[in-house]
Protein backbone atom coordinates (compact mmCIF):
# COMPACT_ATOMS: atom_id res chain seq x y z
CA UNK A 1 0.00 0.00 0.00
CA UNK A 2 1.29 3.51 0.01
CA UNK A 3 2.51 5.58 1.92
CA UNK A 4 -0.33 7.98 4.33
CA UNK A 5 0.16 11.21 3.57
CA UNK A 6 2.38 13.64 4.95
CA UNK A 7 1.09 15.16 8.13
CA UNK A 8 -0.25 18.85 7.44
CA UNK A 9 1.14 21.19 9.23
CA UNK A 10 -1.22 23.29 11.93
CA UNK A 11 -0.99 25.69 14.39
CA UNK A 12 2.86 26.08 14.05
CA UNK A 13 3.98 22.48 13.74
CA UNK A 14 6.50 22.40 10.89
CA UNK A 15 6.34 19.40 8.51
CA UNK A 16 9.87 18.19 7.43
CA UNK A 17 12.15 15.25 6.89
CA UNK A 18 11.90 12.23 9.72
CA UNK A 19 14.40 12.84 11.82
CA UNK A 20 17.32 10.27 12.10
CA UNK A 21 18.41 8.66 15.47
CA UNK A 22 21.72 11.21 15.95
CA UNK A 23 20.38 14.08 14.36
CA UNK A 24 19.92 17.71 15.71
CA UNK A 25 16.58 18.46 17.05
CA UNK A 26 15.14 21.43 18.68
CA UNK A 27 13.83 21.08 22.47
CA UNK A 28 11.96 24.56 21.67
CA UNK A 29 10.04 22.99 18.61
CA UNK A 30 9.54 19.85 19.96
CA UNK A 31 7.99 21.54 23.45
CA UNK A 32 5.47 23.86 21.25
CA UNK A 33 4.27 21.01 18.98
CA UNK A 34 3.90 19.31 21.95
CA UNK A 35 1.54 21.52 23.56
CA UNK A 36 -0.06 22.23 19.92
CA UNK A 37 -1.01 18.81 19.73
CA UNK A 38 -2.47 18.71 23.37
CA UNK A 39 -4.00 22.27 23.30
CA UNK A 40 -7.65 20.89 24.01
CA UNK A 41 -6.58 18.67 26.65
CA UNK A 42 -5.25 21.35 28.33
CA UNK A 43 -8.01 23.37 28.05
CA UNK A 44 -10.27 20.98 29.29
CA UNK A 45 -8.04 20.10 32.52
CA UNK A 46 -6.74 23.56 33.52
CA UNK A 47 -7.02 27.43 33.34
CA UNK A 48 -3.16 27.55 34.68
CA UNK A 49 -0.68 26.40 31.96
CA UNK A 50 2.22 28.13 31.32
CA UNK A 51 5.54 27.56 28.99
CA UNK A 52 8.61 28.82 29.96
CA UNK A 53 11.46 28.36 27.68
CA UNK A 54 15.23 29.95 27.83
CA UNK A 55 15.49 32.31 24.87
CA UNK A 56 18.72 30.13 23.07
CA UNK A 57 18.67 26.22 23.92
CA UNK A 58 21.44 24.44 21.72
CA UNK A 59 20.37 21.56 20.00
CA UNK A 60 20.08 17.90 21.10
CA UNK A 61 21.24 15.08 19.12
CA UNK A 62 18.01 12.71 19.03
CA UNK A 63 14.59 11.40 17.45
CA UNK A 64 12.69 14.43 17.32
CA UNK A 65 9.26 12.30 17.47
CA UNK A 66 10.09 10.08 19.82
CA UNK A 67 10.85 13.27 22.50
CA UNK A 68 8.13 14.89 21.34
CA UNK A 69 6.64 11.74 22.24
CA UNK A 70 7.90 11.72 25.57
CA UNK A 71 6.78 15.50 25.80
CA UNK A 72 3.28 14.80 25.31
CA UNK A 73 3.02 11.42 27.82
CA UNK A 74 4.67 14.17 30.86
CA UNK A 75 2.64 17.00 29.91
CA UNK A 76 -0.78 14.38 29.59
CA UNK A 77 0.50 12.85 33.07
CA UNK A 78 0.30 16.46 34.64
CA UNK A 79 -2.74 17.65 33.18
CA UNK A 80 -4.62 14.17 34.08
CA UNK A 81 -3.74 14.40 37.92
CA UNK A 82 -4.88 17.64 38.43
CA UNK A 83 -7.70 17.31 40.73
CA UNK A 84 -9.40 20.69 40.01
CA UNK A 85 -9.48 23.49 36.68
CA UNK A 86 -7.96 26.00 39.37
CA UNK A 87 -4.19 24.35 39.41
CA UNK A 88 -2.10 24.47 36.44
CA UNK A 89 0.77 23.03 34.94
CA UNK A 90 4.23 24.43 34.20
CA UNK A 91 6.59 23.55 31.67
CA UNK A 92 10.30 24.79 31.28
CA UNK A 93 13.62 24.20 29.68
CA UNK A 94 16.48 25.85 30.62
CA UNK A 95 19.93 24.97 29.86
CA UNK A 96 22.21 23.50 32.48
CA UNK A 97 24.71 25.75 34.61
CA UNK A 98 27.08 23.60 33.33
CA UNK A 99 26.30 23.85 29.94
CA UNK A 100 26.06 20.06 29.26
CA UNK A 101 22.44 19.08 29.30
CA UNK A 102 19.47 20.99 28.41
CA UNK A 103 16.64 20.47 31.38
CA UNK A 104 13.44 20.64 30.98
CA UNK A 105 10.54 20.65 33.67
CA UNK A 106 6.92 19.32 33.67
CA UNK A 107 5.22 20.32 37.07
CA UNK A 108 1.94 19.64 38.61
CA UNK A 109 -0.26 21.33 41.16
CA UNK A 110 -2.11 17.58 41.38
CA UNK A 111 -2.22 15.08 43.64
CA UNK A 112 1.04 14.15 43.76
CA UNK A 113 2.63 10.53 44.06
CA UNK A 114 3.22 8.76 47.06
CA UNK A 115 7.06 7.95 48.07
CA UNK A 116 6.38 4.41 48.20
CA UNK A 117 5.38 4.67 44.54
CA UNK A 118 7.50 7.19 43.31
CA UNK A 119 10.18 4.31 42.63
CA UNK A 120 7.97 2.30 40.58
CA UNK A 121 6.37 5.08 37.96
CA UNK A 122 8.75 3.66 35.48
CA UNK A 123 8.19 -0.03 35.65
CA UNK A 124 5.92 -1.49 32.85
CA UNK A 125 2.44 -1.52 33.71
CA UNK A 126 2.39 0.38 36.82
CA UNK A 127 -0.23 2.83 37.27
CA UNK A 128 -1.80 5.20 40.06
CA UNK A 129 -4.66 5.76 37.22
CA UNK A 130 -6.15 1.86 37.26
CA UNK A 131 -9.67 3.54 37.75
CA UNK A 132 -9.53 5.52 35.17
CA UNK A 133 -7.58 3.81 31.96
CA UNK A 134 -4.33 4.33 33.10
CA UNK A 135 -2.01 1.68 31.65
CA UNK A 136 1.66 2.07 33.63
CA UNK A 137 2.89 2.23 29.78
CA UNK A 138 3.47 6.01 29.19
CA UNK A 139 6.21 6.65 32.00
CA UNK A 140 8.06 3.43 31.22
CA UNK A 141 8.09 3.79 27.57
CA UNK A 142 9.17 7.46 28.18
CA UNK A 143 11.90 6.66 30.34
CA UNK A 144 12.99 4.29 28.19
CA UNK A 145 12.93 6.72 25.32
CA UNK A 146 15.05 9.61 27.62
CA UNK A 147 17.59 6.67 28.64
CA UNK A 148 17.81 5.92 24.75
CA UNK A 149 18.76 9.70 24.20
CA UNK A 150 21.27 9.48 26.74
CA UNK A 151 19.62 11.40 29.37
CA UNK A 152 17.81 10.72 32.55
CA UNK A 153 14.35 11.21 33.71
CA UNK A 154 13.73 12.18 37.62
CA UNK A 155 10.36 11.99 39.75
CA UNK A 156 10.35 14.66 42.36
CA UNK A 157 6.66 14.67 44.53
CA UNK A 158 4.88 15.44 47.94
CA UNK A 159 1.06 14.27 48.31
CA UNK A 160 -1.66 16.86 47.87
CA UNK A 161 1.06 19.27 46.59
CA UNK A 162 2.38 18.16 43.01
CA UNK A 163 5.08 16.49 41.07
CA UNK A 164 7.84 17.52 38.71
CA UNK A 165 9.03 15.08 36.55
CA UNK A 166 12.62 16.73 35.23
CA UNK A 167 14.19 15.69 32.18
CA UNK A 168 18.14 15.84 31.41
CA UNK A 169 18.96 15.74 27.60
CA UNK A 170 22.96 16.23 26.79
CA UNK A 171 23.62 19.03 24.28
CA UNK A 172 25.27 17.97 21.33
CA UNK A 173 28.72 18.87 20.36
CA UNK A 174 28.37 20.59 17.14
CA UNK A 175 28.55 23.78 18.66
CA UNK A 176 26.00 24.83 16.91
CA UNK A 177 23.03 27.16 18.33
CA UNK A 178 19.11 26.79 17.92
CA UNK A 179 16.89 29.46 18.98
Amino acid sequence: PPPPPPFQAEDGIRDGPQCLVGSEMCIRDRLQAAISILKNQIHKHTDHFSLNLADALPPIKGNDQQLEQVFINLIMNALQALPERSRGVQVRAILEDTGENVIIEVSDQGQGIAASEIEKVTEPFFTTREKSGGTGLGLSISDTIVRNHQGRLKFSSEPGMGTTVTVKLPVSRSGVKVA
